[in-house]
């Protein structure tokens, strides 16, 4: 089961960059277009996808419908995404030591 779900967030997530694992001749849909670099992302108890859009300095949420919002930003942006269950969301950020942070900060949400 945890594989299959594992398989199936890969999926996801090749399908959000535009690649496809889809064979010929089968069914499928883009879930999102349109990201500026989504260098990290995960998948969450709902079913949302979460994108850390990298250079947009945005994470993004993608909900079953499709619909996008944006969740947090750093200045120095979002590299790293982990959801934790029970509607805990980890990320990475980057944030310049003009504003007092160091690189890789792990914030909680």
């Amino acid at each position: 089961m945890q594989l299959s779900r594992i398989a199936a967030a890969g999926a996801r997530a090749l399908a959000l960059v535009g690649m496809s694992v889809v064979p010929a001749g089968a069914d499928s849909h883009v879930v999102v277009d349109d990201l500026v670099s989504p260098l990290g992302f995960t998948v969450a108890d709902d079913g949302s996808i979460y994108v850390a859009e990298t250079f947009a300095v945005k994470l993004t949420k993608i909900t079953k419908k499709g619909e996008r919002s944006t969740i947090a930003s750093a200045p120095g942006g979002i590299s790293g995404v982990e959801a934790k269950g029970k509607g805990t969301l980890s990320y990475t950020v980057s944030l310049p030591p003009e504003v007092g942070g160091t690189p890789d900060t792990l914030l909680n949400r």
